[in-house]
């Protein structure tokens, strides 16, 4: 349900804004460095919850799907910078995030019996659905574009 209305939303972003000159955008450290200071403390928010979830992979199988998506989102970052396979430019990055991020909240969903509130599992649960829904609202637009942009899919 969440992520129908966040699909639905990035949708109707996509629609109504422009938003190639974000997804084409190159993504590299020079960028991340110079981000505004919201945007750095977004970044280390991501990396935060996604670390903290190594306190709860030997418990509960969705932390080890979240921490899973999260080495494989940077070995494949750290995969396409080496090998130059793609451009880096914020919609590529978009697409490993969707690919690499979304299968932690289906385990989260699959497993969403093992929650108990108060605790600090629920709360980690919480960080990371609250931060996915953010990471998806921004991240389906730009691929969508990318991937319009570089394949020509979607052309009228």
């Amino acid at each position: 349900m969440l992520l129908g209305i966040i699909l639905a939303a990035a949708l109707l972003d996509l629609v109504f804004n422009n938003r190639g000159t974000i997804a084409l955008g190159d993504w590299n450290m020079e960028v991340r460095k110079a981000l505004p200071l919201p945007h750095k403390l977004w970044l280390g928010g991501l990396m935060a919850v996604h670390l903290s979830s190594l306190l709860f992979v030997r418990r509960h199988v969705a932390a080890r799907w979240v921490f899973g998506g999260f080495a494989l989102s940077h070995v494949l970052i750290v995969y396409v910078e080496a090998t130059g396979l793609f451009a880096m430019v914020s919609g590529m990055i978009s697409l490993e995030h969707v690919l690499t991020f979304i299968p932690g909240l289906i385990a989260i969903y699959v497993t969403r019996n093992e929650i108990r509130w108060p605790g600090a599992y629920a709360v980690w649960v919480g960080a990371v659905v609250a931060l996915y829904s953010g990471l998806l609202w921004n991240d389906l637009p730009d691929l969508l574009v990318w991937v319009r942009m570089t394949t020509g899919a979607f052309q009228s």
